[in-house]
């Protein structure tokens, strides 16, 4: 091999480790972030509608369909338009099985490993500077287990879905409404109030802007 030749493989080795390293892409609050959610909970590829909200009082009202599938979609926004919270109306795999067969899911997670994915995300996407600013470490976020619902009362209240611990970190709580298809005690209940998993979780861009600082981490409500 002749120095020319060297000097190109050395270059081109050198590039394909340089795009090994780089961050990946910083997770979004998009039109098709239910949709996501619904793949990541259940293992389905089936084809999806994801319906977007503009008001949360339509996103209450809102009910699924099994055939085709319609999820719902709301974004809790602050005063500036900035995503702080994504609730999201999902169904349950068994109801997934049982309309297109054991293949159509893979078993159901729970919304506090949407959210627990979303901060991983986050933090696997920051750059070099923002790392150097970085405010709150990855050990630093508590991923609370989901408080979990069967009425859908429950699940439309105000909660703190992200809060300052007493010992200074920051919890990050998803809530839950779970009724499963095949759950005996729901069997007299309309079709509509059954096979559901909903979840309010976390925006991707308040993850952001709380772990560098940008926002103040909020103190619970409920002492």
């Amino acid at each position: 091999m002749n120095d020319r030749v060297m000097v190109l493989a050395l270059l081109i080795g050198a590039a394909g480790v340089i795009g090994a390293v780089q961050a990946a892409d910083m997770p979004v609050t998009d039109k098709g972030f239910c949709e996501r959610a619904q793949r990541d909970l259940t293992g389905t590829t089936l084809a999806v509608n994801n319906i977007n909200y503009d008001d949360y009082e339509g996103f209450k009202l809102s009910k699924l369909k099994i055939d085709p599938i319609e999820l719902a979609q709301f974004v809790l926004k602050d005063a500036e338009g900035r995503p702080l919270r994504i609730s999201c109306k999902t169904k349950t795999s068994d109801h997934l099985q049982d309309r297109y067969g054991k293949d159509a899911a893979t078993g159901d997670k729970m919304c506090q490993d949407i959210n627990r994915g979303t901060v991983d995300a986050v933090y696997a996407a920051l750059t070099d500077d923002e790392k150097a600013k970085l405010k709150i470490a990855r050990d630093n976020v508590v991923i609370e287990p989901d408080v979990t619902t069967y009425m859908g009362s429950n699940f439309v209240t105000d909660y703190d879905y992200v809060y300052r611990g007493p010992e200074a970190k920051m919890h990050v709580l998803a809530k839950s409404l779970y009724v499963s298809w095949t759950n005996i005690l729901f069997a007299w209940a309309p079709e509509k109030f059954r096979g559901v998993r909903y979840c309010h979780l976390i925006a991707p861009e308040y993850t952001k802007r709380l772990i560098l600082g940008e926002a103040e981490l909020p103190l619970p409500t409920v002492k």
